[in-house]
């Protein structure tokens, strides 16, 4: 059952956003449509971070126990960072991957890659979502097979190669996130290794 908070959550996010973004657009006639279309997005933004925030905190309120502060704003960061990643690269379905690369079994198809390490995935809404930058043209990215027995290596789960790939970090050219260096799989793959083997 879906809880009525999650409802009221996803309604403000499926009409109240349009609905303002179009408010802003009708009275902002002295605005550039540069600027029009700036601030638009930024409200959206804005908008759906909060509500975002008011499902985290309706979460804790239900928690049986305290959660701390700091641990709030972790769950609520890594929440965000999920959100982000979906609207930059999409958070594709196992029906979607088989799609996308033309795949006739598909059901199966994304499963089997991601047993054979060729891809990853992120448990989401109680299902198994597929990052779309391990996509290039149709095909899946061979970097991603290098990347993960990388992380097995070094002991290193999904979840956490995912966030390191979307992250910015100083073993990248000008602090970049690796996933921006995907072309180029051997960089990406030495970075990994020389992140994830330093010892403190």
């Amino acid at each position: 059952m879906v809880d009525s908070g999650a409802r009221s959550a996803q309604h403000l996010d499926d009409t109240l956003v349009p609905e303002l973004v179009e408010a802003l657009h009708l009275a902002s006639d002295s605005l550039s449509p540069a600027s029009v279309g700036a601030f638009q997005r930024e409200l959206a933004r804005t908008i759906r971070l909060q509500i975002s925030s008011n499902g985290v905190m309706t979460a804790l309120e239900q928690a049986p126990a305290v959660v701390s502060p700091e641990i709030a704003s972790s769950l609520a960061e890594t929440e965000i960072f999920w959100r982000q990643l979906s609207e930059e690269f999409g958070l594709l379905s196992s029906l979607e991957v088989a799609a996308l690369v033309g795949a006739k079994t598909h059901r199966s198809y994304a499963s089997d890659l991601r047993k054979a390490g060729k891809l990853v995935a992120v448990a989401r809404t109680n299902k198994l979502l597929y990052p779309g930058f391990q996509f290039d043209g149709g095909a899946v990215r061979p970097v991603i097979k290098d990347l993960t027995e990388i992380a097995a290596r070094h002991e290193k789960p999904e979840r956490e190669l995912i966030y390191w790939l979307c992250t910015a970090t100083t073993y990248m050219p000008n602090d970049a996130r690796p996933v921006d260096f995907l072309d180029d799989p051997d960089l990406v793959a030495a970075a990994a290794d020389q992140a994830w083997g330093v010892v403190w």
